[in-house]
């Protein structure tokens, strides 16, 4: 918990939500070099077209539906309990000094990702950070525990330069769950922004997230509820009728495409315990501002003005090449759904729920 807030605090402003068991999806594929490559390319339009065209004829059997049985709860934060602490802003813009980062970038970082970090306390020892990315987590890890030893994880150094020795923060780049599988080390804090979504295997990453964990420690992890996006009928359709022009909605880039109650199960079945699923109550999307109801008309605009827009392009690549149009043309179908707003994959990200999930290492669970 931040300095300043005591526990009853968190209780104030917060609605509770039921939501029935929906189902989600998962590509599940071990091959690392794919997995790399699909990571790269999400859409398939890298430069090695003998992966392009293989991957693409392999993700309909690679695909699997989960049907998760219980209902969950989660917990919507109301602006009021979202307020960040002015000093937590003045450490993280103090920190921030002497790098090169631009003010809109640190500002959007105190809203969509500093909420996220509000149960950690300002004593806690030693956090670990998975996929920290340019390292502005980092930074907001920093502000909130001061004393902390920090490692960030990551396949790629993207991180700010003079980053690490300014936040004073350890950096490895490798494979994230070949470190877990082979590390010893414990750690109060795991915590994670928009990773999750980027495994193909959760069960087996949530397992090696948990054994990270010191006896009563606590992993958090943001990640989008891409799985409810769609109904199981469009799931279906998507899988077994998947054209590469496709591709911006399906989005293999996310591989887990969840949903609260099939990420819900998926934590408890990894053996953490305390489970709580947080979102933030008129924000729901990362991005975009916003209740369930106003979400749900900007995608109803989206997915209309993509119909008039895109789905004469692309079923004029379809009829014209077929299952396999240039790569050219395919880069420049995606790269335009990437950049305006009611393109395929960019609606997608826009209008998704966030979610953040927060759990505990059992205080009686000797971890080997």
């Amino acid at each position: 918990m931040i300095a300043g807030r005591d526990a009853s605090q968190f209780e104030t402003d917060v609605m509770l939500v039921e939501l029935p068991p929906s189902p989600a999806i998962l590509i599940k594929c071990l091959d690392e070099e794919w997995q790399t490559y699909q990571q790269t390319y999400p859409f398939l339009s890298g430069p090695r077209n003998d992966l392009n065209e293989s991957i693409f004829d392999d993700l309909p059997n690679l695909v699997s539906i989960r049907h998760p049985k219980k209902t969950c709860k989660i917990e919507r934060l109301s602006a009021s309990e979202l307020a960040l602490r002015p000093e937590l802003e003045v450490r993280v813009r103090l920190l921030c000094r002497d790098i090169a980062i631009p003010d809109k970038v640190i500002s959007d970082a105190l809203i969509h990702v500093a909420w996220k970090l509000r149960d950690i306390s300002p004593k806690t020892r030693d956090i670990l950070t998975l996929g920290c990315g340019s390292g502005l987590e980092l930074i907001l890890l920093r502000a909130v525990a001061p004393e902390a030893y920090i490692l960030g994880l990551d396949w790629r150094d993207h991180l700010y330069p003079g980053l690490k020795e300014r936040v004073n923060a350890e950096f490895l780049q490798v494979n994230m769950l070949d470190y877990l599988a082979g590390s010893s080390r414990r750690f109060e804090v795991v915590f994670s922004n928009h990773v999750l979504e980027h495994l193909y295997d959760p069960d087996r990453a949530l397992r090696l997230i948990r054994q990270q964990l010191a006896s009563g420690g606590m992993m958090l992890a943001g990640l989008p509820l891409d799985g409810q996006q769609f109904p199981l009928d469009t799931l279906r359709s998507l899988c077994s009728e998947l054209r590469r022009t496709d591709l911006g909605e399906f989005d293999p880039g996310h591989p887990w495409k969840t949903t609260a109650s099939d990420l819900y199960e998926t934590v408890i079945a990894a053996g953490f315990g305390g489970v709580r699923l947080v979102q933030r109550e008129e924000h729901l999307n990362f991005r975009t501002r916003g209740d369930e109801r106003e979400l749900r008309a900007v995608r109803a605009r989206g997915r209309q003005a993509n119909r008039v827009i895109f789905e004469p392009i692309r079923s004029g690549l379809n009829s014209v090449f077929g299952r396999h149009p240039p790569r050219p043309l395919l880069r420049l179908l995606y790269g335009l759904e990437r950049r305006i707003w009611f393109g395929s994959n960019n609606l997608k990200n826009h209008t998704t729920p966030e979610i953040l999930v927060v759990a505990t290492q059992r205080e009686t669970e000797t971890v080997g």
